[in-house]
C-alpha cells in the first residue's frame, strides 16, 4: 500500500513539473518572438532628454539634420521650441545650434530657461508706447502647445503648421512636444512661457493627448500625472522614474516582459494595479483634472491681455465616424462651458473630398520611426495652418 502511495505522488510531481516546465519554455518562445532587438528607436529619443518634472522635453539649440528624411530637419531654439529659419520670430541660431546626427541625446534634469519671445516680441507696455509712424512692426503673439501634431512629426522645421501661421503677420512659438499629454502641456507651457506676454495660447488637442492623461507612462517612459484635487490640480508620479532613459530597450519591450507569468506574479505583489495600468485614472477623473487646465491657462492669459484658444485637431479615423468620440464632446462642451473660444477642425475636415483627406496625413512605412503613419503630412500641416490661419484672422489675429 504505501509503495502505491509513493508511486502516486511520484507520477504526480513529474507530471506537474512537466507541465510546468513546458509553460515556462512556452513563455520564453512567446517572449523571444514578441522583443524587438533592433527595433527602430523613438523619433523623440533623438531631440528630447529626461526631465525629473515633465518627463522629458526638447533639448535646447540642437538641429538633426534631415530629422524626418532628406531635407527635413528638426532645429530648436535656445528654449527647446522647434524654430524655423525661415521665420522672422525663429528662436535658435543657425551657427550656435548644436548639431545632432544620430544615436541618444540624453542629459541631466534641469528647468530649460532662456528669454522665449523677447528678441521677437513687443511688449504691451512699449507698444502702448509706440508713437503714429513708429518703424517698429506689431506682430500678433501666438503660441501653440500640443504634442506630436503640433511639434511637426515627419516635416520639415518650415512645414509645420504652426510654423506656417507666422507667414501670416504672426510671431509664433511652437511648444508641441512628441508623446505629451495635456498635463506635460500644460506644465512645458508654465515653465517656459512664465511672465511672457502673448496675445493668444492656442491650445491645440487630440484624442492621444487627453488620452494620455490616464496613465504614468508612455511607451514604458515616465510621465506625471495631473489629478483634480478639491478644486485644484495636484502633480505626482514626480520625480519621474529616470530608468527607461538608461535601458530604453527594456521600455520598448516592456508590453512582451510582462506577458511571463513571473513579471506578473511580481506585478501583483508589488502592486495592486494589474501590470500596465501604472495608476490609471478614470475618464471622469481625468476629465475633471482637463477642466482646471482648461480654467488655470484661461485665467494665466487673461491677466496678461491674451485669451486661450482651444482647437481640437482630427486624427484620420476621426473622419470615419458618424459622431464625435467621448473626449471630442468633452472638450467642446467644456471649453464652450468655460466661455473659450473652441475651434473644431474635425467637423471642418469631414467637409473635404475623401481622397483629399487621404493626401493630409503620412501613410505607412513613409518616415522610418514608430508611429509615425498617421501624422499630418506636408499637405495636412498646410491644410491646417489655413484653417486655423483664416480662424485666427477672424478673431483680429
Amino acid at each position: 500500500m504505501r509503495h502505491r502511495i509513493v508511486t502516486v505522488v511520484r507520477g504526480a510531481l513529474i507530471v506537474a513539473a512537466t507541465v510546468l516546465l513546458a509553460e515556462g519554455l512556452a513563455s520564453i518562445i512567446l517572449l523571444i518572438s514578441a522583443l524587438r532587438p533592433s527595433a527602430p528607436a523613438l523619433a523623440e529619443r533623438r531631440h528630447t532628454r529626461y526631465d525629473a518634472e515633465i518627463g522629458w522635453v526638447a533639448i535646447p539649440n540642437l538641429h538633426v539634420p534631415d530629422m524626418y528624411g532628406p531635407g527635413l530637419s528638426l532645429r530648436t531654439d535656445e528654449n527647446g521650441a522647434r524654430a524655423d529659419s525661415s521665420s522672422p520670430s525663429a528662436g535658435g541660431n543657425k551657427d550656435n545650434a548644436s548639431s545632432y546626427a544620430g544615436g541618444y541625446a540624453d542629459g541631466l534634469p534641469g528647468r530649460v530657461v532662456g528669454r522665449f519671445w523677447e528678441a521677437a516680441f513687443i511688449s504691451p507696455a512699449r507698444r502702448a508706447g509706440l508713437q503714429p509712424g513708429a518703424t517698429e512692426v506689431l506682430r500678433k503673439r501666438i503660441v501653440c502647445s500640443g504634442d506630436s501634431f503640433t511639434l511637426g512629426f515627419g516635416v520639415g522645421d518650415g512645414q509645420a503648421w504652426a510654423a506656417l501661421l507666422s507667414r501670416g503677420g504672426r510671431d509664433t512659438v511652437n511648444l508641441g512636444q512628441g508623446g505629451y499629454d495635456l498635463g506635460q502641456s500644460y506644465l512645458w507651457f508654465r515653465r517656459a512661457g512664465e511672465g511672457r506676454t502673448y496675445d493668444v495660447h492656442l491650445l491645440a488637442l487630440t484624442p492621444p493627448l487627453l488620452e494620455r492623461m490616464h496613465s504614468t507612462a508612455f511607451l514604458g517612459y515616465g510621465k506625471p500625472l495631473l489629478r483634480a484635487r478639491s478644486g485644484s490640480l495636484v502633480v505626482g508620479n514626480q520625480p519621474v522614474p529616470r530608468r527607461p532613459f538608461y535601458l530604453p530597450w527594456l521600455g520598448e519591450n516592456r508590453g512582451a516582459l510582462e506577458g511571463l507569468r513571473l513579471a506578473t506574479l511580481i506585478g501583483k505583489l508589488r502592486r495592486s494595479d494589474p501590470p500596465g495600468s501604472e495608476s490609471l485614472l478614470s475618464e471622469e477623473e481625468a476629465e475633471r483634472a482637463a477642466s482646471l487646465v482648461f480654467r488655470d491657462l484661461s485665467e494665466r492669459a487673461r491677466k496678461q491681455g491674451g485669451r486661450l484658444v482651444v482647437a481640437y485637431l482630427p486624427l484620420r479615423e476621426a473622419c470615419d465616424l458618424p459622431s464625435p468620440e467621448r473626449r471630442h464632446r468633452f472638450a467642446r462642451e467644456e471649453a464652450r462651458r468655460q466661455g473659450l473660444v473652441f475651434w473644431d477642425l474635425v467637423e471642418e475636415m469631414k467637409m473635404l473630398p475623401r481622397e483629399r483627406i487621404a493626401d493630409l496625413f503620412i501613410p505607412e512605412g513613409e518616415v522610418a520611426y514608430p508611429c509615425a503613419a498617421g501624422h499630418y503630412s506636408a499637405a495636412g500641416n498646410a491644410w491646417v495652418a489655413e484653417v486655423i490661419g483664416g480662424k485666427l484672422t477672424d478673431l483680429g489675429y
